[in-house]
């Protein structure tokens, strides 16, 4: 029920989950959520007013993700890269390797050649497609944040992960 739904209500809530040991940010997450629920109930004429409209919450300290050291990216990259040559190696001499495992060690190593080489989003990677790659100019086209389109370098080590990838994958 919407009735006795205003301002005061909402401020209570949010004064609630602080009390309840709720983080700054945890309790900024929920309020934009409340928010989005009660434009939506005003938008299909649920709520004659959208009480959330002047709702504001304490912003907590933004906080920068980790970035790997050159040392641990290198490590990675290099674990992953030696895995993969072991599969191959194996399937070459006559072992039985499951060639899914191949082509899974080899996406997983040009996915993150791509990520370190050129700096791109996680999501921005998850939505390229074979098209928006080109192997011979040596970069790929991505849609960013904003619908924004940019074309982006590609270094030789994510090219040559990329073409060996392609090749089995």
């Amino acid at each position: 029920d919407t009735a006795g739904l205003d301002h005061r209500v909402l401020r209570r809530y949010l004064a609630y989950l602080d009390t309840r040991g709720y983080a700054r940010r945890s309790i900024a997450r929920k309020a934009a959520a409340v928010r989005s629920y009660l434009r939506y109930l005003k938008r299909h004429g649920a709520l004659e007013q959208d009480p959330g409209r002047s709702l504001r919450t304490p912003k907590g300290p933004a906080r920068l993700p980790r970035v790997p050291r050159r040392a641990e990216a290198t490590a990675l990259l290099d674990g992953v890269a030696e895995e993969a040559l072991r599969a191959a190696e194996r399937d070459e001499a006559g072992e039985e390797v499951d060639p899914r495992d191949v082509a899974v060690l080899r996406r997983d190593l040009a996915v993150l050649e791509v990520l370190y080489g050129t700096g791109i989003r996680v999501s921005e990677c998850c939505g390229l497609t074979r098209r928006d790659l080109d192997l011979g100019a040596r970069h790929l086209t991505v849609l960013g944040k904003g619908a924004k389109v940019r074309r982006v370098p590609l270094g030789e080590p994510a090219v040559d992960a990329l073409r060996a990838w392609l090749e089995v994958g």
